[in-house]
């Protein structure tokens, strides 16, 4: 298990800074103009002219508006604090892996509202496994949502749960749940077109603790434990609406006598 989650956070670093690098070198390139004017000399070229039009090819296509969009990640994960007395997060769930499925409406190219449901597996010390389940509620800001890259950052909160599953000691499955007081994630959108795009994102969450389920019996904890779990993942963004706003992308077409290479 622990092989694997190394070979797939290797994996998901590795894709995103590919990923991120093409965008960024596709952002910064220009085009260059040469002259088609015979009264021109063959060799003249306009490197002003392509730089100053770079605006238009940064530009990316129409932000959604009022869409439905689905959004899917994969990533790593790792808690820290405590989950019960005198017992830490990462001695019953260490480093693992997680999945999310998030259900947004964009209401305008800059803001959408939506829950995210994520199921985790993480590595075990003091048990046979250990598996999560949270679930919450989101509110997304998108800093640039006309551009081909678009910083967003998303805050919510919701409800977790965490099973130790069968415990070494030979003790019986233990459920500890609680609210998840506080998440933000932040994101960097690679605009495919329109309704596509995948992100980098990073995110941490705090989660208090307060109740546990042993052998079918529900008890509070003695006091609540504050926890915190943090992820790191790619997502691919998919949306699907009535209507896109303008992206005031300029008119394609060169300058009069100018031929781009």
């Amino acid at each position: 298990m622990r092989e694997t989650i190394a070979v797939f956070g290797a994996a998901l670093l590795g894709a995103s800074a590919v990923t991120w690098g093409g965008v960024a070198h596709a952002q910064q390139a220009a085009p260059f103009f040469t002259s088609n004017d015979p009264s021109e000399s063959s060799a003249t070229s306009h490197p002003d002219v392509g730089y100053g039009m770079e605006d238009m090819y940064r530009r990316g296509p129409p932000a959604p508006k009022q869409a439905f969009e689905l959004k899917l990640a994969a990533g790593y994960t790792q808690g820290v604090g405590h989950i019960l007395p005198n017992t830490g997060i990462p001695s019953v769930a260490g480093a693992g892996i997680a999945g999310n499925l998030d259900l947004d409406y964009r209401m305008s190219p800059h803001a959408s509202i939506g829950v995210l449901g994520q199921y985790q597996e993480f590595t075990s010390e003091n048990n046979t496994a250990a598996r999560g389940l949270l679930g919450n509620l989101g509110i997304t800001y998108h800093g640039a949502p006309d551009q081909r890259a678009d910083p967003w950052l998303r805050f919510g909160g919701g409800y977790r749960l965490l099973w130790s599953v069968n415990p070494i000691a030979g003790g019986p499955t233990v459920l500890v749940h609680g609210f998840e007081l506080a998440a933000l994630t932040v994101g960097y959108d690679m605009r495919l077109s329109s309704g596509v795009a995948i992100a980098p994102m990073i995110g941490a969450d705090l989660t208090m603790f307060l109740w546990a389920r042993e052998a079918g019996l529900t008890t509070a904890l003695p006091k609540a434990e504050l926890g915190s779990f943090l992820f790191g993942g790619l997502q691919g963004r998919f949306d699907a609406g009535p209507t896109t706003a303008s992206s005031g992308t300029a008119s394609s077409s060169k300058p009069s006598g100018l031929g781009v290479w």
